[in-house]
């Protein structure tokens, strides 16, 4: 794996995050699609894209043929922010996680990402 980047924040969830990014990589072997459970980074694009883009990368290495999106949740961030992470990765698809009292924010996330050429 590659080196923490500076700027991007080391914490008690870094664990999390690097053992998340190792079980995408053994679950890719096997897989057609990994979906990056990114979101808590939404508000982070740096972050987001840092996660999203190594998980990515060390998936397809271990099978170039999934797919792997990067999923948003209308619990983290404005539905701008969620756009703006989600663009930011150039992910293969997005996986949006939402429920029924904040569908007004995923129509405008989807308006936002629609509007944006995706």
């Amino acid at each position: 794996m590659k080196a923490i980047p500076q700027g991007v924040a080391t914490s008690a969830s870094t664990a999390k995050k690097l053992l998340a990014r190792l079980s995408a990589v053994a679950a890719a072997a096997a897989a057609d699609m990994v979906v990056v459970q990114d979101q808590v980074n939404t508000t982070n694009t740096t972050e987001f894209d840092y996660l999203y883009s190594n998980t990515r990368a060390e998936a397809q290495a271990a099978n170039p043929a999934v797919t792997t999106d990067a999923e948003v949740s209308t619990g983290y961030g404005t539905a701008g922010q969620m756009a703006t992470a989600a663009k930011s990765a150039h992910a293969g698809g997005i996986h949006i996680n939402a429920t029924t009292p904040t569908l007004d924010k995923t129509k405008s996330f989807l308006h936002a990402m629609q509007a944006a050429g995706y």
